[in-house]
């Protein structure tokens, strides 16, 4: 049997993979999607900016149900962004955002768009956005989300 964990975070890596130009997206950064800490990424000298990463982020206690278990998977969505300059830096931060949001928004009664298996709703927590800074040469998109998973149980 396959995680259904694992089956979530490919749900969500597949659905931001969909953030290019063709799909009415206004960046492509679905092109470059990582699973790697930040560090790891900042090293790599042959990184293509803009790009996204998604990392571990803090799940809440799960909940018991009948039969069934509803997990709270936290991940954090971050996009990099390597500006030509501090202007250009927010305008890429801007757009990464509004294409991040409108991805991960599904309006209420809309069949879930994460796949049978995947998760049943995704929570997107507070957005943030740092302009690159002497700790962080790169600007930056920091989305938490919450992705609710069915785990069966006892």
């Amino acid at each position: 049997m396959t995680n259904p964990l694992n089956i979530a975070d490919q749900a969500l890596i597949d659905r931001l993979g969909t953030i290019v130009p063709a799909n009415g997206y206004l960046t492509d950064i679905g092109t470059r999607v990582h699973e790697k800490w930040i560090g790891s990424l900042l090293d790599d000298e042959n990184l293509v900016y803009p790009c996204l990463t998604v990392i571990p982020d803090e799940c809440p206690p799960p909940l018991k149900g009948a039969g069934a278990w509803r997990f709270n998977q936290g991940r954090k969505i971050v996009a990099l962004v390597k500006p030509s300059d501090t202007n250009s830096c927010l305008e890429q931060l801007n757009d990464i955002t509004a294409d991040l949001a409108r991805c991960l928004h599904v309006e209420d009664g809309v069949p879930n768009p994460w796949g049978p298996q995947g998760p049943r709703n995704v929570v997107i927590k507070t957005i943030n956005q740092f302009l690159p800074d002497q700790e962080v040469p790169v600007g930056t998109v920091s989305i938490p989300v919450l992705m609710h998973v069915v785990l069966p149980g006892e």
